[in-house]
This record gives structure tokens, sequence and C-alpha cells, in this order.
């Protein structure tokens, strides 16, 4: 199978992070990002495709960010998943360590490890709404707020529900629509060894919570798209514990009046406003 790389240079981290998720659009089979010249703030931006890229999407991003015109190729065939992995460093997360993948670096003291494996899922620990999500929860526990049942919603690789348990014990039911994330995220809570405290299930928004006894969670996570979580959002009460709280994400910084404005229709209020370059995750609380 053939398979093309298209490969461009742009100064600072921010907007390369942002060139590489407007790539994200083009479905490449991997992206990775890295710094070629320390000195001048300069990185490289590398999407991978099993079919030709459309210049001229490509030369849309260009124009956008201003980068350098891309250079595509064709590659040799090879795991592009697990070349990206090997190149993107671990984060560090307000208390959580995020790894993605079988490099061998070893946490710092007191931090919460968790490692993924990236797979086709959402949620290595680099994109700025994750990131806002592990931000939110980490206040939470600093402001001593009860954690022993929670929900993840559109769970990617698990990310969110291995931070909850890893961190407080929690007992958490992940779910996704899609198989191939539950297979991931499966992978990864087998990985960290959580498989006793969480459960994962295929389902469609908050449906499958209906089915559960006493389905009233401390914390659900919401981290997909302003669309979803809107449509969401006036059936949480229903779902939340007495003093529970929804950490709501996925949002564009100019989405988030429309969020905000549906989540306390729905009688919730704001507590915590994270913002991660364009990116911005709600807590909202009962």
């Amino acid at each position: 199978m053939k398979t093309f790389s298209a490969l461009t240079t742009i100064r600072g981290r921010m907007s390369a992070d942002m060139v590489a998720e407007t790539l994200e659009r083009l479905n490449p089979a991997a992206l990775a990002i890295v710094e070629i010249d320390e000195a001048q703030d300069i990185w490289e931006v590398g999407a991978h495709f099993t079919d030709e890229p459309h210049s001229d999407a490509l030369a849309l991003v260009e124009a956008a960010f201003g980068c350098s015109p891309f250079v595509v190729s064709e590659v040799p065939e090879r795991d592009w998943v697990a070349h990206v992995e090997r190149n993107l460093a671990p984060v560090l997360v307000g208390r959580f360590w995020v790894c993605a993948g079988q490099r061998d670096d070893q946490p710092p003291p007191a931090a919460v490890p968790i490692r993924i494996r990236s797979s086709m899922a959402f949620g290595t620990g680099h994109h700025g709404s994750t990131q806002g999500c592990l931000k939110a929860l980490d206040q939470l526990i600093q402001d001593g707020s009860t954690l022993s049942r929670c929900a993840d919603i559109g769970c990617g690789t698990g990310i969110l529900s291995l931070a909850a348990a890893l961190s407080e014990h929690a007992e958490v039911i992940a779910s996704d629509a899609d198989p191939i994330a539950l297979e991931s995220a499966r992978a990864n809570i087998s990985a960290n060894r959580c498989e006793q405290m969480i459960s994962c299930v295929e389902a469609t928004g908050l449906d499958h919570l209906t089915s559960i006894d006493n389905a009233r969670f401390d914390v659900i996570f919401i981290n997909i798209v302003s669309d979803v979580v809107i449509a969401l959002v006036p059936r949480l009460r229903t779902h939340l514990a007495p003093a529970g709280h929804a950490i709501l994400s996925g949002l564009l910084a100019d989405q988030v009046d429309e969020v905000l404005a549906a989540s306390q229709q729905s009688g919730l209020d704001l507590v915590h406003r994270c913002d991660i370059m364009e990116w911005s995750s709600l807590t909202m609380g009962l």
C-alpha cells in the first residue's frame, strides 16, 4: 500500500499545533510535530496519508498559517502510528503524566502516570481539549470534590477515564459510539491495570446511563464537539449526583458562549474555565 508524506515548517509551537489540527480534517493516517531548530523556534509538521493529498487543500493550509510550502513525497510502507508514537514526547498536565506509545520515559515523582497507545482513537494528552479536561479534573481534586463515580462520554482512548480511576480510584463508565475507539480504550485500560474500575460500553450520548442502577455520577466528561455537547447538556442534571460536576470540552473559544448559555439554562453553574490555545474546557456544577 502506498503512503505519502506532506511536510512543512513553521515558527512557534502554537502555530505548529494549529497547522496539525487543521491537517486532521484531511484524515491523515498519522501526524507528527518535531522541533528542528530550537534557537529559531522552527517546527516541522508532518502528515502521512494512504492516498496522495490534494494540493489545493495543502495550499489553503499554507495560506491560512503562513507555513512553508508542503513537500509531498511517496514513502515506503511502515507502521505510522508506531512511528508517530516514538516522536510524541510525554506531557505533564497538572498531576497527570501522559506517555503515548512504547517509550521508556519515566514519570516525575508524585505524578499520576497514564500510558496510552494512540491507535486510531482520539486522546494522547497532546490536544488542547484533552489537556483542558485533565486540568479541570486536577482542579476538582485540589478542591476536595468527591470523585467516586464518573462517566466518560465519547471516551476515545480512555485517557480521562484512566485519569479518574488512577488518581481517585473512581468507578468509571466509559462509552463511545465508535467500536474502534472502544477497542483502543479497552487495551489502554488493561495496560494500566484498571479493568476492575472502568467498564466500557458502546453507546451514543447518554441513553445507556438510564439502564444503570443509581445512574448518578460525581463527574461526567463530555469531550466531543460543541453541537453534541449542547444537545446533551439538558439531560445532565438527571445523571449528576448532588454537588456533581460536568467537564465539557471539544469547544473552540468562539463556541463557549453558546455552550455556557445552554448549560446555565439547564441549571448548571460555571465553576471553572480552562483555555489552552484556541480550545476551551468548562467545569459546570449543580
